[in-house]
């Protein structure tokens, strides 16, 4: 259907190749949209990261026409070039591989209209279309294309329109599978989607109930997700469950028609949290319903603020929490009833504490979600007071210390010394550690899961150390919008990684100087956990980024601190001790590697990473969990 709309009005453009169709012979088509102007790869995924930025190059090298695009994010170029008149960027590589010749879809079927039948006419308009690359267009392709559009203009399609509610019994079973079916003939739908689509069925206002939450919360969660929030509590509060119902029992539960308890209480939880038309005297007002509230009620206390909320989680962390996390909170926001309270300064430290907790040390978020909303419908049956976040008493349920847990679904926290015993306990070599001698050395060690977790993982921590930065140099970016692909900062390697991951082949090049096989094979079985652990990462703009370039360790980080006369780089005051500046410069691989920049490269490595979790452990305020005796 794409093929008949322009793209100002859909914000999407197909693409089809004049040069080269598929192996079957099927033409070649590509997507492009709004959020992803220059298209997903052969799969169908998003690009990665770096392909778009060779996209963004190439784009800016053709296209540009010499304009300055530094302050436009990618998501604006797609509508930048509609408004000039022309088409929006051309899918990645489509301008520089070979045997392409891309043309919107929609530019052809205004040529099918004119010419139809006229194979020669067709065939010359759609050439004229490729511009300087008509000499690439494939004759066979194109009459191959003009023949499956004459196929299809000719071609009739059946539509039969079918009311689920006058379905009964297996009938309404076997209708949710043919849904099923023609969702999967496209893009195969999640369970979430299959639930919402019914839920939209039987209640067509909820889209913009949910979309106003989407919007009101910063789009903390898709549509589809917060719907599914919604059956989810209303079905943990209205039975004994602790998921949203099943796409085959949404539809019974939600015809009016039924009318036993079980289908009378959900429906009466979910018309509470989301008040939809023909609900009585419920209001239809998308502001009144408690799942705005406690949406509302939940980012407040956990987003950022400078001066009301210092401790607060940043935009670019708030995008990335996990929706079981948020269900929980949500689920609690609910079970308080509490709307328009006032929170404390504590209150909203435990809500970040938790936060933190959970995005580190679940080790499945599908689990921990489960045993939280168990435990949290319980203590609201027993008449329990929940008006302040159980933060503490969470954390024992999911890490199997408190009675009744459903085992341990987190690892435990545990204090900074804990964590620099364990480190220094690893077996030293002359090189650097193995994954074995780093994190098996000690398999009964309090700190040993944990280490683990926060050596790989804890650069998505950084995103919270580093709020104040990311906060300030970034006020006008909202990660929380739909144009989450133009992030505007990267997950930087402060030892380049061309240093130490360099292809083995060329080991001599860059180990010249340590000449040893042994030492060699260590600093192979050694260079990925060290280069790619929290120590050797850092949050910084992608701008800068860029203009830092092939700079080495040692030049990167005096250019950070000042040395060449300029001012000390913001990231650096968040993300790094300033007393040991000089001692990773000593680690700066340049010139190759030596035994003493080996060893050096390691030891500042491991004393940043246990340096930054005694940050992040005392700034969340976790012994506040850890020196609480454990029946409080």
């Amino acid at each position: 259907m794409l093929a008949f709309d322009r793209p100002q009005a859909s914000g999407k453009c197909l693409w089809v190749n004049l040069a080269n169709a598929e192996p079957d012979g099927a033409p070649s088509l590509r997507l492009t949209t709004r959020n992803q102007p220059f298209g997903y790869d052969a799969e169908g995924t998003k690009l990665r990261i770096r392909e778009r930025r060779a996209a963004r190059t190439l784009y800016e090298e053709r296209d540009a026409r010499g304009d300055d695009l530094g302050s436009i994010f990618d998501h604006r170029l797609f509508d930048r070039e509609i408004e000039r008149g022309a088409w929006p960027p051309s899918p990645h590589l489509a301008d520089s591989a070979k045997g392409s010749a891309y043309v919107p879809m929609n530019e052809v079927m205004n040529c099918f209209k004119v010419y139809g039948s006229d194979r020669l006419g067709f065939k010359e308009a759609v050439t004229a279309l490729v511009g300087r690359e008509a000499r690439q267009v494939n004759g066979e392709v194109v009459r191959s294309l003009n023949t499956a559009l004459e196929r299809f203009a000719a071609a009739e399609v059946a539509l039969l329109l079918v009311d689920l509610e006058t379905a009964q019994g297996d009938g309404s079973d076997l209708l949710l599978r043919l849904f099923e079916r023609v969702g999967a003939g496209g893009t195969a739908l999640s369970e979430s989607e299959r639930l919402y689509s019914i839920y939209k069925h039987h209640f067509p206002r909820v889209r913009d109930l949910v979309e106003a939450i989407e919007v009101s919360s910063g789009r903390i969660m898709t549509s589809t997700l917060i719907a599914n929030t919604a059956l989810r509590i209303a079905n943990v509060s209205s039975s004994e469950a602790h998921e949203a119902p099943v796409p085959h029992a949404l539809g019974a539960l939600l015809n009016p028609r039924r009318s036993d308890d079980r289908a009378g209480r959900f429906r009466h939880a979910l018309f509470d949290l989301l008040p939809t038309e023909g609900c009585g005297n419920i209001s239809t007002s998308p502001t009144t319903g408690r799942l705005t509230a406690a949406f509302a009620r939940v980012i407040g206390l956990l987003r950022f603020e400078p001066a009301q909320n210092p401790e607060g989680l940043p935009k670019l962390m708030l995008a990335e929490l996990p929706h079981e996390l948020v269900q929980v909170m949500v689920y609690w926001a609910v079970c308080a009833d509490a709307p328009g309270r006032v929170a404390s300064r504590f209150e909203a430290a435990e809500v970040i504490r938790f936060a933190l907790f959970w995005r580190l040390c679940a080790t499945s978020h599908l689990q921990c979600a489960r045993n939280a909303i168990h435990w949290l419908r319980a203590r609201k049956k027993a008449g329990a007071d929940l008006s302040i976040f159980p933060g503490l008493a969470l954390y024992r349920l999911l890490t199997g210390q408190a009675e009744g847990s459903w085992g341990q679904n987190a690892r435990l926290l545990v204090p900074p010394n804990q964590m620099l015993d364990f480190n220094w306990a690893a077996p030293r070599g002359a090189t650097w550690l193995s994954s074995k001698n780093r994190f098996e050395h000690d398999q009964t060690h309090p700190a040993r899961r944990l280490f683990h977790a926060w050596w790989w993982s804890g650069g998505q921590m950084l995103l919270w150390l580093q709020r104040r930065y990311l906060e300030a140099e970034f006020a006008h970016y909202d990660p929380l919008s739909e144009h989450d692909d133009d992030r505007p900062i990267d997950l930087d390697h402060l030892q380049p990684k061309a240093h130490w991951r360099f292809d083995w082949r060329q080991r001599d090049q860059h180990l010249a100087q340590l000449p040893d096989v042994g030492e060699r094979w260590a600093f192979n079985e050694g260079r990925d956990p060290l280069g790619n652990s929290v120590g050797n990462y850092r949050w910084v703009g992608s701008a800068k980024n860029r203009s830092d370039g092939a700079l080495g360790l040692a030049d990167k980080l005096r250019r950070a601190r000042g040395d060449d006369g300029g001012e000390i780089e913001p990231w650096l005051a968040e993300a790094f001790d300033p007393g040991a500046i000089d001692a990773w410069i000593m680690a700066d691989a340049s010139k190759g590697w030596t035994g003493e920049r080996v060893a050096q490269f390691q030891r500042v490595v491991e004393e940043r990473g246990l340096w930054l979790y005694r940050r992040f452990f005392e700034g969340a305020g976790f012994e506040l969990w850890l020196d609480e005796p454990t029946g409080a």
